[in-house]
């Protein structure tokens, strides 16, 4: 077994090929090549950095991969990594501290590339692995936020409730867009923010399942999904003027009830603001957990508070972990 450090552009064909199978075998889903090779390489460096790990055949028989990501800690423009992508196959899980030594590994080279650390949403399975066995720490949950349209199809009961639902859907929206007329309600500026210019926007909504709405000065990016039967409106991206805002969730959403058919708008990050639109869902009702984690590589960063949430406007535009 090899544990081998690169870009992704330095992949052979063989590697490719093996790695996907690897994939799928792990995860159950159909995925190709081309569409890693676009994930792996629209980002701020044109690729990403993986520990790959090889059996003696020279098959991809797990991976480790992290994505640069350009974020303002302040008014200073830093360089993270985004943890994507981590398994092994289940054949070759016999030494239990693999993926360790196949992050840590990385983790060197990454430090050479002035990546001062290291963030990363783990499902529910990875999470204690993360956490108790490689040592990264805990920022915090990232939260869900609702507005009900038809409840009836959310609960899947209770039909006869999707008129009043679509009733008070409507109704809070018409009012909150009212309203952030006169309430001017903006999100500060984060701590950690990731830099969201011209340029990541493109290559983060490069795909087409997502859909674009402008009004003047308020730009949002929104992606339609039907899960167990239940049609979301995801709200990736919402902002007015550069900055989350009462009147950009207001417009968007109005938007998102005139023109799509779904019965429920979502939005996951922090709200941290003044706004009639969304209410929490509940730790116990939301379907799974969304822990954001983070490891300084560079011990001499110079980061603060990176463990606290508060600090953070973290959300799917970040990394979409629906």
């Amino acid at each position: 077994m090899e544990i081998k450090v690169c870009k992704t552009t330095e992949w052979s064909d063989h590697e490719w090929k093996t790695f996907v199978d690897s994939f799928i075998s792990v995860f159950k889903r159909e995925v190709t090549i081309e569409s890693f090779k676009k994930n792996y390489t629209t980002n701020v460096d044109g690729t990403s950095y993986h520990a790959l790990l090889l059996n003696d055949g020279g098959d991809v028989v797990g991976s480790c991969s992290v994505s640069p990501q350009e974020y303002y800690y302040k008014d200073r423009l830093i360089r993270l990594g985004l943890a994507v992508g981590v398994f092994i196959r289940d054949e070759y899980r016999m030494d239990p501290l693999v993926l360790r030594k196949m992050y840590k590994k990385l983790a060197t080279y990454l430090k050479g590339l002035n990546i001062l650390a290291v963030i990363a949403v783990p499902n529910a399975i990875a999470y204690p692995y993360w956490k108790n066995v490689v040592k990264w720490k805990d920022v915090g949950a990232i939260r869900y936020w609702a507005l009900p349209v038809h409840i009836g199809a959310i609960l899947h009961k209770a039909k006869f409730l999707n008129l009043l639902s679509k009733l008070y859907a409507y109704s809070v929206t018409y009012l909150s867009c009212m309203l952030s007329v006169f309430v001017d309600s903006r999100k500060s500026d984060s701590v950690y923010r990731i830099h969201d210019d011209a340029k990541f926007l493109k290559h983060r909504f490069l795909n087409d399942c997502y859909q674009c709405f402008e009004n003047k000065d308020v730009l949002s990016f929104l992606r339609i999904v039907e899960e167990e039967g239940v049609r979301t409106a995801y709200i990736i991206y919402c902002k007015e003027k550069g900055q989350l805002s009462f009147r950009a969730f207001s417009k968007t959403t109005l938007y998102i009830l005139k023109s799509q058919k779904i019965d429920m708008v979502l939005y996951i990050g922090q709200m941290n603001m003044f706004q009639t639109l969304f209410v929490r869902v509940p730790s116990r009702l939301e379907p799974k957990l969304l822990p954001l984690t983070c490891d300084i590589i560079n011990e001499d960063s110079g980061l603060e508070g990176v463990y606290d949430l508060k600090n953070w406007d973290f959300g799917l535009v970040n990394y979409d972990v629906r």
